[in-house]
């Protein structure tokens, strides 16, 4: 992702999808706010210090959504009113509209009301944000932009040496929070905040059963399990925490079913697959987990239709 991942980004489409969420990156649904921003691809411009928005899978002009004081964004979500928030290192950043100055919130530190970088957002049924701060090793949940509500998860048993990096959240139907351990190759499902036995899945490698550097989770519409990995240029999808009708998909390159460094996933309302495909500077559309329908977009460059940096993919 994060972002869901969220990894870097999520689906963000009305009552269809209300309390499922990315990290990297996640999302929400409906809402009088819902218009202000369109439906489309948003995608976390890392090194441009931006959001960048697309219509559709296809080379066009990009809208610009900055943010505040060139703060560099890994991963964004919206809430069920259509509000923007994202997350920009140190702090978190929310836009009303595409237009609007954004509200910051956060510093960096340690305590409360600070982050050393936030690298996965997920909001629930209430509109509550969780954010993952690997390097302080925990997620925290916060009601609104403001701060109020703050409660927060306390990560060090769950998490190993070198696993400080790349940590994405999304959150499921029952909300219940899901977590990528980047170095130990496994993903974490929790309960709720307050769960000291999170469910475990995968160890790190490239086979069956193994992710290798996960770094977004991404609940599907079908509650399925989606994960990108950065080092296994490749999504894998599960039914389950158990890695039921594991399927995997992608190997390293440039080509069609190809990628390099893949660090977000995303799936629309039609249940089609989008990918980060960092290294290659583009973003991947599929139909299925078979690659049928690939269609990409995206160089690297400065243009209008390119790329000098992206981390997540977030899909309204």
């Amino acid at each position: 992702m994060t972002i869901s991942k969220n990894k870097f980004w999520q689906s963000a489409i009305a009552a269809a999808m209300a309390a499922t969420l990315l990290a990297g990156c996640g999302g929400g649904g409906g809402g009088s706010l819902q218009s202000n921003f369109p439906s489309g691809i948003y995608v976390s411009a890392y090194n441009e210090d931006r959001v960048r928005w697309f219509s559709d899978m296809v080379p066009t002009a990009a809208s610009i959504i900055a943010t505040k004081e060139d703060r560099r964004p890994q991963c964004a979500v919206f809430d069920s009113e259509g509000r923007l928030y994202i997350g920009c290192g140190n702090n978190l950043q929310m836009k009303s509209k595409p237009s609007a100055d954004p509200i910051k919130y956060g510093d960096q530190g340690a305590g409360v009301g600070q982050f050393d970088n936030i690298t996965g957002l997920a909001v629930d049924s209430e509109d509550r944000v969780y954010m993952a701060d690997p390097t302080n090793k925990r997620i925290i949940r916060i009601n609104n932009i403001t701060g109020e509500g703050w409660v927060e998860m306390d990560l060090t048993p769950y998490v190993a040496a070198g696993d400080n990096t790349g940590m994405a959240v999304a959150l499921d139907a029952s909300g219940r929070i899901y977590l990528t351990l980047r170095n130990s190759g496994k993903i974490l499902r929790f309960d709720n905040l307050s769960d000291t036995t999170p469910d475990s899945y995968g160890s790190d490698g490239s086979g069956v059963g193994q992710f290798k550097a996960p770094v977004d989770v991404h609940i599907g519409n079908d509650g399925k399990i989606y994960v990108a990995e950065y080092s296994g240029d490749r999504i894998v999808r599960i039914d389950d925490m158990s890695g039921t009708n594991w399927v995997a998909y992608g190997t390293s390159g440039s080509g069609t079913g190809q990628f390099g460094s893949v660090t977000g996933v995303s799936t629309d309302a039609l249940g089609r697959i989008y990918i980060a495909d960092q290294t290659n500077r583009r973003i991947v559309r599929i139909d299925d987990m078979t690659g049928t329908g690939w269609v990409t977009f995206g160089s690297q460059g400065i243009g209008s239709d390119q790329f000098t940096s992206f981390w997540d993919v977030l899909v309204r």
